[in-house]
């Protein structure tokens, strides 16, 4: 087993879904940084990009008001996450889900050219649709995937909206 992670999701992967089939996003903070035994927290805030179904723009607002609560928190910004939705004719564009779920679970030259930008240490990408987080892919302002994380135990790549996130 890799290494262990707590995610504290405050219902972002639910949201995702919700959302779907427009990119969703949020932000990831860390009570003790580079610590084995870390804990994250994500802050959801709401996209406001022109195209939200193929880019995720946060609500500037918003990522005021979570960059203080979570200062008040005593926590650190790591970086971010946001959706990879499916796209609803996958089946046309890739032929199967699993080829679909497998393109959308890679960043893409925004996403690292922003994780750069903005010097973050953690993007995360949560490949979605209407009803599940199919997969996962974390990775540094680079491109380069983390290891596996694990919630809980469970390799969150198994993740689905029934298991206990919160």
């Amino acid at each position: 087993m890799s290494d262990m992670v707590d995610i504290e999701w405050n219902n972002f992967l639910k949201i995702c879904c919700d959302n779907y089939p427009d990119e969703s996003c949020a932000f990831l903070f860390a009570k003790t940084p580079f610590r084995i035994t870390e804990k994250w927290f994500v802050f959801p805030v709401d996209n406001i990009a022109t195209d939200k179904q193929h880019h995720w723009q946060p609500d500037k607002k918003q990522m005021v008001k979570v960059k203080k609560k979570a200062k008040a928190l005593g926590l650190t910004k790591i970086g971010n996450v946001h959706s990879h939705p499916i796209p609803m004719n996958y089946e046309k564009i890739f032929g199967s889900k699993e080829k679909a779920i497998e393109h959308a679970n890679s960043p893409s030259d925004d996403d690292i050219r922003y994780a750069q930008r903005f010097n973050d240490i953690v993007r995360g990408i949560l490949v979605v649709d209407d009803k599940a987080v199919y997969a996962h892919c974390f990775h540094d302002q680079f491109g380069e995937r983390l290891p596996d994380l694990y919630l809980n135990g469970v390799n969150v790549r198994k993740i689905v909206l029934d298991v206990e996130l919160n």
